[in-house]
C-alpha cells in the first residue's frame, strides 16, 4: 500500500469538530431567528391584530392627589385606552363632593384645572372600560424578545462552552498522565532480588 505524501497528524485535535458543529448550529439559529423576525414583525402592528376589550369594571373611593399634574386612580394607572363614566370624585377629607368643572378627565388620568381644590386629595369612584394589548402581539413581543436575550448572551454561552472544553482537555491530560504513570511503575518484573 502507498502512503499519501503528506499524512496529517490530527493527534490533538478532536474537539475541533464539536466546536465547529456548534458554531454551524449557532449559524442555523441565527438564521431561522431573522426568519421568524421577518415573519413576526407584521403582526406587532394594531392594525392588523386590534387590542382587545376589556370588560366593563367598577372602583370606588380610590384616593389620589388632584394636582395640575394629573394622577389616575390605581385600578386604571396601567391601562390603555381607558374611559371613565358614572364618575364621582369627593374631598376625602370633608365629603363634599368635588364638581366636574374643577378637574379634566384624560384617559383616566384626573387633572385639576381650578385652585378649589389644588393639590387635594380626592376619593374617586367610577365605572370603567379598558382595551389591552392582545394576547398575538404579546407572544410576538415575547418570541422576538426571547431570541434577540439569546442571540445577545450568546458571547457568555461561547465564553462558557470554551471554558468547558478547557477544563475537559486539562481533565484528559492529567487522566493520561495518571494511566502513564501507573502504567509505567507497574511494569516488568526482572528487578533485583536480595540475598538471604
Amino acid at each position: 500500500m502507498i502512503k499519501p505524501i503528506l499524512e496529517q497528524n490530527r493527534k490533538g485535535q478532536g474537539s475541533l469538530e464539536t466546536v465547529g458543529a456548534v458554531l454551524i448550529a449557532f449559524m442555523v439559529l441565527a438564521v431561522i431567528a431573522i426568519a421568524i423576525f421577518l415573519a413576526l414583525t407584521p403582526l406587532i402592528s394594531t392594525d392588523i391584530i386590534p387590542n382587545k376589550a376589556v370588560p366593563q369594571q367598577q372602583f370606588g373611593n380610590e384616593t389620589i392627589n388632584l394636582t395640575t399634574a394629573g394622577e389616575a386612580p390605581a385600578s386604571v394607572e396601567n391601562a390603555t385606552g381607558v374611559v371613565l363614566f358614572d364618575l364621582v370624585v369627593t374631598n376625602a377629607s370633608s365629603g363634599e363632593t368635588v364638581e366636574a368643572a374643577n378637574f379634566s378627565v384624560t384617559g383616566g388620568v384626573l387633572a385639576n384645572i381650578t385652585q378649589e381644590f389644588g393639590d387635594t386629595f380626592v376619593n374617586v369612584s367610577a365605572t370603567f372600560t379598558s382595551t389591552t394589548i392582545s394576547d398575538a402581539v404579546v407572544l410576538v413581543n415575547n418570541v422576538t424578545e426571547g431570541t434577540t436575550l439569546f442571540f445577545t448572551n450568546a458571547s457568555s454561552i461561547f465564553s462558557i462552552l470554551g471554558a468547558v472544553i478547557i477544563i475537559l482537555a486539562i481533565g484528559l491530560i492529567i487522566g493520561a498522565v495518571f494511566l502513564f504513570n501507573r502504567f509505567t511503575s507497574t511494569g516488568g518484573g526482572g528487578g533485583a532480588s536480595e540475598a538471604l
